[in-house]
């Protein structure tokens, strides 16, 4: 009985080839089912990558993981040959993408690390270099950010011997995060001129290589941050003012709340209040718009820090807007984001001599940094419990 429905899948999936040649797109999924119930694993294989290729195109990311899943699934089927080791790693290299956009699923992880190890087999390092990049982000969602780096910065290291921008700059974008979260503000400082400078060259500003945001304006924007933090306020509000100004020029609206936010930050630190609060509520209102859950969290907390520094301080307002930033990154399980409101938090509670709140908040803080390796922001987190 099971044999006979094998042969009639089968068939019923040659019908289909022979029928609709023309057409054979919109049967991409049917004839993946048919041969894998047909128990045809080349066919079954080649229609299951087809689907996760046309599952891509229409931006059905779930999909695609399935899609892309089960060929690799039916590839372990083959022997390990040279050529089943190539197609593998094809289909690996496809699934990255879904695989970072729906936040490294369960058991994702595995077809990282089996993408590195086949693309080191093959000698393939640009591929090497394009899966150390996918791991770097892994660790950095996971909070290991000294992990990411050492992957990212391996890859960006391949990526400038071939000045190969598809993979230097996505890396870049998330490399960056994580220097920006352990306070190693120097080392994009370093690398962010280099990079822009060959996308201008190339004249891809507008370019999302492969992402969802404008990755050069990404890339302003941590320079810009980096070069105030590093106490460069003016050059690092040219930057801003650089990927900002590209963003408007395409009339994007999107993520420009990350620009509006930076630029306040840049504002505070110079301690110009007035334009300080006007950008960090643009971006408030652009992160509501869009349902940037990441960006508004991080709006309340700074403005929260700015509320605090008015004349006369707003302490009542400020601690209200933090509490509200902490609460929706913690919903978002953004722990380097919400430690930095336990840290202002309990700089608010400090001035205030509130020190029995003060110092629950900062230890919080304290113990998250040194948790994740944000060695800046821990040392200036033990500064002030220093003072208390």
């Amino acid at each position: 009985m099971l044999k006979r429905r094998s042969e009639i899948h089968k068939r019923i999936g040659e019908a289909i080839e022979k029928l609709y040649p023309e057409r054979l797109e919109e049967f991409f999924e049917m004839l993946a089912y048919h041969y894998s119930k047909g128990e045809d694993s080349k066919k079954a294989f080649q229609y299951l990558k087809f689907s996760g290729n046309k599952a891509t195109r229409n931006h059905s990311v779930s999909e695609a993981y399935r899609f892309y899943s089960e060929a690799i699934d039916t590839l372990n089927q083959f022997p390990e040959t040279e050529e089943y080791k190539k197609e593998k790693l094809d289909v690996l290299d496809l699934v990255t993408i879904p695989i970072s956009l729906l936040g490294f699923p369960k058991d994702s992880f595995a077809m990282l690390e089996e993408g590195e190890r086949l693309s080191k087999e093959l000698g393939d390092n640009r591929r090497l270099g394009s899966f150390h990049g996918r791991i770097g982000v892994y660790h950095s969602h996971k909070g290991n950010h000294l992990l990411s780096m050492k992957y990212s910065e391996d890859a960006i290291e391949v990526g400038f011997k071939n000045q190969d921008l598809e993979l230097i700059v996505p890396i870049a974008v998330g490399l960056f995060g994580s220097y920006q979260a352990i306070g190693r503000n120097y080392k994009i400082v370093d690398k962010a001129p280099g990079i822009l400078d060959l996308i201008e060259k190339t004249q891809r500003e507008s370019d999302l290589f492969t992402g969802s945001v404008n990755s050069y304006c990404a890339l302003c924007a941590y320079c810009g941050l980096s070069m105030g933090n590093l106490g460069n306020f003016k050059e690092g509000k040219i930057f801003l003012e650089k990927g900002l100004r590209i963003q408007e020029d395409n009339g994007i609206e999107l993520n420009l709340s990350v620009h509006q936010l930076l630029l306040g930050v840049i504002h505070l630190q110079m301690s110009d209040l007035i334009n300080a609060r006007s950008f960090v509520d643009e971006a408030l209102r652009l992160s509501k718009k869009y349902n940037e859950k990441r960006v508004e969290g991080m709006s309340w907390i700074w403005l929260g820090k700015i509320l605090e520094k008015t004349e006369p301080p707003q302490i009542d307002k400020a601690e209200e807007s933090i509490l509200k930033g902490i609460k929706i990154l913690h919903e978002l399980q953004l722990k380097p984001n919400y430690a930095l409101g336990h840290l202002f938090l309990g700089e608010l509670y400090l001035n205030t001599n509130e020190k029995e709140m003060a110092i629950k908040n900062l230890k919080k803080a304290e113990g998250m940094f040194q948790e994740m390796g944000m060695d800046s922001w821990l040392a200036r987190t033990q500064e002030v419990l220093a003072k208390v």
